[in-house]
Formats: structure tokens, C-alpha cells, sequence
């Protein structure tokens, strides 16, 4: 079995310091102690804040009932209350802000998806307006090819007639 844990008392400081030193130390733990209960608390009830925050003076009040040791304790208490609702609050500010900028986030996002799916449709309006008139003018270009083909046609097989009578001519006459 091991031996009992004593504290160690510095021999630099008298015995009064000492003891209050240890107070002071137990008070801090008291403290804490208290603080840890009381994030418990908040944890389980993170929904009735309205409550808490009217409950908070009535915690503070019992927190100086419970260290009537001393103005330190109770400045101590104080100091810890205090730091605990900053804490609160910049946690509930850093939450407003973070829900503003995401709304205004989501915002700006719609609107560069809304502009953009407008451009994009006009564009896309333009391009096809534009298919349509080359469209229309490629239909145009092969009509007109078509009957360049068929003049060409007519003309090729007026000249192969032209031939062949020529030649049938120089064959008569060679013969």
C-alpha cells in the first residue's frame, strides 16, 4: 500500500501564506468544479437558453453564498462567470455571423448560377438562330449546285453527242 499523499509546503513561505495559498488553490478547484457541473447543465438543456439567461443572476448569487471564504474567492467566481458568458456570447456571435455570411454566401452563388444560366441561354439562342440561317443557306447552296449539275449534265451530254458525231464523220471518211 502506498503512503498518503501530503502536500508540499514551500519554505519560503510562512505558514499564513501557505494556507491561503491552499484556500485560494481549493477555491480554484471548487470553481472549476462548479463550471464543469455547470457546462453539464448547458449541455443537457442547450435548448432553454432563454431560461438560463434568466436563471444566470440567480447562479451567481448562489456561487457567492457558496464561497463566503473571501473577496478572492468570490472575485475568483466572478472572473469565472464572466469569462464563461463572453464565451457564451462569442460563441453565439461567432454563430450569428457565420450563418449570416453563409446565407449571403448561398446568395451570391445563386445569382452567379442565375446570371450565368441567362447568358448561357441567350447565347445558346443566338447559336441556334444562327445553325438555323446556315441551315437555310446551306439548303439554298445545294439547290443551287444541283441544277449548276444538272446545266452541266445537259451540257457534258450535248457535247458527247457533238463528239460522237464528229468522230462518226471521220470515220466515214477514212473509210
Amino acid at each position: 500500500m502506498a503512503p498518503p499523499r501530503t502536500t508540499k509546503k514551500s519554505t519560503l513561505a510562512s505558514p499564513s501564506t501557505a494556507t491561503t495559498r491552499q484556500s485560494a488553490r481549493h477555491s480554484r478547484k471548487q470553481v472549476i468544479n462548479e463550471a464543469d457541473e455547470h457546462e453539464d447543465l448547458e449541455n443537457l438543456d442547450q435548448g432553454n437558453s432563454a431560461i438560463d439567461d434568466e436563471h444566470a443572476g440567480d447562479d451567481e448569487a448562489e456561487a457567492l453564498q457558496r464561497t463566503s471564504d473571501g473577496p478572492l474567492e468570490q472575485m475568483m467566481v466572478k472572473m469565472v462567470d464572466d469569462r464563461r458568458k463572453y464565451h457564451d456570447m462569442s460563441k453565439k456571435n461567432v454563430g450569428i455571423a457565420y450563418n449570416k455570411k453563409k446565407e449571403e454566401l448561398e446568395e451570391s452563388i445563386n445569382a452567379v448560377f442565375d446570371t450565368h444560366e441567362a447568358e448561357a441561354s441567350a447565347a445558346h439562342q443566338a447559336q441556334l438562330k444562327r445553325l438555323q440561317d446556315l441551315l437555310g443557306q446551306k439548303i439554298n447552296i445545294e439547290a443551287a449546285m444541283g441544277r449548276q449539275l444538272a446545266s452541266l449534265q445537259k451540257i457534258h451530254n450535248a457535247h458527247s453527242r457533238d463528239l460522237e458525231t464528229v468522230l462518226e464523220r471521220r470515220l466515214r471518211q477514212m473509210k
